[in-house]
């Protein structure tokens, strides 16, 4: 297999761009400590709307996880998923002494398999690396959902925990912080969260959960 000829040319430009995407990786990490991939994310905007019911992605990028890891992370899974199996048919059809067809018969061929390829990597990242690094949800993403009062009261000048779940059914813990300054809410409330400031979630009582001060 020639690997500089017409018919690998898609999975030679994928694997070319997989390499840019890691080295720019690593040069982010060295330079500034900090994840060219979350990033890029942040600099697109692609980070402040999966929360939103996934509302913004097509249903196929929420199947590969789009959403539970970083957008850059999924299409770096991609890339490589299309380089391998796309040489992986090329050298089957060798194999078996076909001759080799057009890039544009054999790149569909690969995409299902890379498709697949992708969920299973994109699932594992989203299992195995840090909370930080998977849960690229803002914490606007979860307004309008309902917490528990984990550690407490939610009350003005007390600095109050609790837990909800996205809607990937990932567990947060995030800080709270009462929205009307006179609302106090124990332990174990239920809770609606309805605004962010400074990276803490302002809730307010649902029926039941509060007492005034």
């Amino acid at each position: 297999m020639d690997f500089f000829a017409m018919e690998t040319f898609p999975y030679m430009v994928a694997a070319g761009v997989l390499a840019g995407l890691v080295v720019l990786e690593i040069l982010g990490l060295l330079i500034s400590g900090i994840s060219s991939v979350q990033a890029i994310d942040h600099a697109l905007g692609l980070d402040n709307h999966v929360g939103h019911e996934g509302q913004w992605m097509f249903p196929m990028l929420q199947w590969i996880n789009a959403g539970r890891v970083p957008t850059m992370a999924v299409l770096m899974g991609f890339l490589a998923s299309f380089s391998v199996m796309g040489f992986a048919v090329l050298g089957l059809l060798d194999l078996i002494g076909w001759s080799t067809p057009d890039p544009w018969i054999t790149a569909p061929v690969a995409l299902i398999p890379a498709l697949w390829s992708t969920r299973a990597i994109t699932h594992v990242l989203a299992r195995v690396l840090p909370q930080d690094e998977t849960y690229v949800l803002h914490h606007h993403a979860l307004v309008g959902k309902i917490a528990r009062v984990t550690v407490g009261p939610v009350r003005a000048g007390v600095v109050a925990r609790g837990e909800v779940l996205d809607q990937y059914q990932n567990l947060h813990f995030p800080t709270l912080a009462p929205f009307d300054p006179n609302d106090q809410m124990p332990v174990n409330a239920q809770v609606l969260i309805v605004g962010e400031r400074e990276g803490v979630l302002l809730v307010m009582p649902t029926e039941n959960s509060a007492t005034s001060v």
